[in-house]
């Protein structure tokens, strides 16, 4: 009869230090994820008007003047010129934003047609492309296009809620619609000319459905004078689009104020929290091997080393400065406007630090919308990730530094 030894103690010592490396690079790799959809989703500059909002009509008036304005000064270049803009596209600044509005109606009924089920949803009213309002994944279907009037997006759960099904493409449903009327009376008192509000049903074909429980439902907006409250101002990936809106703003009389958030600027700044990590180990790393080559300079130790024990200690600087170089290149960022033009002028700290709390505080002025939440819940998670891989690394660390002592 064989009894079954115990386990080396070395080699279980070594097994939990694995595993917890795999842990944290489990961890660091939940927030590389993350922050590569939220650079996806994330791109545009958010504008929340208070007061009366920017109509369909304004805002396509506005797109019309700036492609007319520097489709004229892409005219007046040379052909030379217009070459080299084609060979750099990538490093082009749009000048010209894709702009997506959109309307919240809250508590709308949906129904079917077939069944006369309902359910109570929240409405988004759309300019533009719908897959700037949501950052949430398509799970079946397609967004509906700016000028389909007849198609509309169910959430995951509604859908099923009213028919039971998630295979509802093409089905209709009913949806509550407000529709201003012009020129009525709407009783005895009133007086001609006055705006009438009331709430019709109208018939929408379901295009798409939302991988998402929030109950919503989007339809392209039909009236020229709907009224947005919530903008999205896509410059692409500049570094400038806060500045681009703000001149927009100045010049085009969108709503009576405003509340601005360079979304754009706030995902690629958290780029950095996944570089962080990489360049204070780097850091560490090469301090601690320029060190021991110090000393074995001064006592002339390397010489009586071998080859193989040089190369060993040569190679996680080496290792390092790469994935430092590496990370930087995908991660790391941070915009012109906080670096000072002078180094002597020590006051840009504070502006800049001032600057910052103010761009934080205008994201906590925002009244909460469905992509705010998912932004904030997202930003959480890959802190979180990180912050969880250096904990698990310090451990292992430490795990090493006892035994060796």
């Amino acid at each position: 009869m064989f009894v079954k030894e115990p386990m080396n103690k070395e080699r279980l010592w070594k097994i939990k230090n694995v595993v917890l490396m795999a842990l944290a690079l489990a961890c660091y790799s939940v927030g590389v994820m993350k922050y590569y959809e939220l650079r996806e989703n994330y791109q545009s500059v958010s504008v929340q008007l208070q007061g009366e909002g920017a109509t369909k009509e304004q805002l396509k008036t506005l797109l019309e003047e700036e492609k007319e304005k520097y489709g004229m000064e892409e005219e007046e270049e040379g052909r030379d010129e217009q070459q080299k803009k084609q060979v750099s596209q990538r490093n082009k600044v749009k000048k010209i934003p894709e702009i997506t509005a959109y309307e919240k109606e809250e508590h709308r009924k949906v129904s079917d047609t077939k069944f006369g089920k309902t359910k109570n949803v929240t409405k988004y009213l759309v300019y533009g492309g719908m897959n700037q309002i949501l950052p949430i994944q398509i799970y079946s279907g397609n967004y509906v296009y700016e000028n389909d009037y007849e198609g509309c997006m169910l959430d995951r759960d509604t859908a099923y809620a009213l028919f039971g099904s998630l295979d509802v493409i093409g089905q209709q449903v009913v949806i509550d619609e407000k529709v201003i009327n012009k020129n009525a009376e709407s009783n005895s008192n009133s007086s001609q000319g006055e705006q009438v509000t009331t709430i019709k049903q109208r018939e929408y074909y379901v295009r798409g459905i939302l991988d998402t429980s929030h109950p919503v439902v989007m339809v392209q907006t039909r009236e020229d004078k709907t009224q947005f409250h919530y903008l999205q101002f896509d410059y692409g990936n500049s570094s400038r689009g806060r500045e681009y809106v703000e001149q927009l703003m100045m010049v085009y009389p969108l709503g009576s104020s405003g509340v601005m958030v360079d979304q754009n600027l706030i995902v690629r700044l958290l780029g950095n929290v996944l570089f962080l990590p990489w360049l204070l180990a780097g850091i560490i790393i090469i301090w601690k091997r320029v060190h021991q080559l110090t000393e074995y300079f001064k006592l002339q130790e390397f010489l009586k080393q071998p080859p193989r024990f040089f190369a060993k200690l040569i190679l996680p600087p080496i290792l390092a400065v790469i994935g430092i170089v590496v990370t930087a290149k995908r991660f790391a960022f941070f915009p012109l406007q906080y670096i000072p033009t002078k180094w002597s002028d020590f006051s840009s700290v504070s502006r800049t630090i001032n600057l910052i709390r103010e761009h934080i505080d205008e994201f906590n002025y925002m009244t909460p919308t469905i992509r705010d939440v998912l932004l904030k819940e997202n930003i959480a998670i890959l802190v979180i990730a990180v912050v969880s891989m250096i904990v698990l690394m310090w451990v292992v660390i430490e795990r090493i530094r006892a035994r060796e002592t």
